[in-house]
């Protein structure tokens, strides 16, 4: 069983902390508020989310187009993957929203290496952000598996450019 909390006299409910903490969750994050039969279902929300399918889509046309492996991710965790077998939903190492947070395009540098989880065995090649400087909202990631070229890198930053215009339009 969970934690029973009750709504006040305006219909507010609060979520624990140690749940808001759980799932990274901040003071004035958006939520998306749904009902399923007789649940409520409070979820963070993410822009991107809402192109999840479309975001799938380019990635597919990305990989047949120039192969490698490619990420999509909100500022916090992986939306879409395609090129390896890795779960959605989990959440990237600190470094990752670092870049994200600043807009900031990383390219693989031997010195300083970024990992995708924290994980050594997720190298990123390069991070595109994808948002404004005023709403990170998330980044096109190139993983680091043998040789990138010069057309992988931009057509994976085309793809951060296209997803940012898209989430500026909606």
């Amino acid at each position: 069983m969970g934690i029973i909390r009750y709504f006040d006299k305006l219909g507010r409910i609060v979520i624990p902390k140690e749940i808001r903490d759980a799932l990274h969750m901040k003071n004035e994050s958006p939520v998306e508020i749904s009902v399923n039969g007789q649940s409520i279902i409070v979820e963070k929300h993410y822009k991107l989310k809402g192109l999840k399918s479309l975001c799938s889509i380019f990635l597919k046309a990305y990989i047949e187009t120039c192969g490698g492996v490619c990420v999509i991710c909100s500022t916090e965790q992986i939306l879409d993957v395609r090129g390896i077998s890795l779960s959605t939903g989990i959440y990237q190492s600190s470094g990752v929203c670092r870049y994200i947070s600043r807009l900031e395009t990383y390219i693989y540098d031997e010195q300083r290496p970024l990992t995708l989880t924290g994980n050594d065995k997720y190298i990123i090649e390069a991070l595109y952000p994808i948002g404004t400087s005023d709403t990170p909202l998330g980044a096109v990631i190139l993983l680091h598996y043998g040789r990138t070229s010069h057309s992988q890198l931009v057509c994976a930053k085309l793809l951060a450019s296209l997803l940012t215009e898209l989430t500026l339009s909606n």
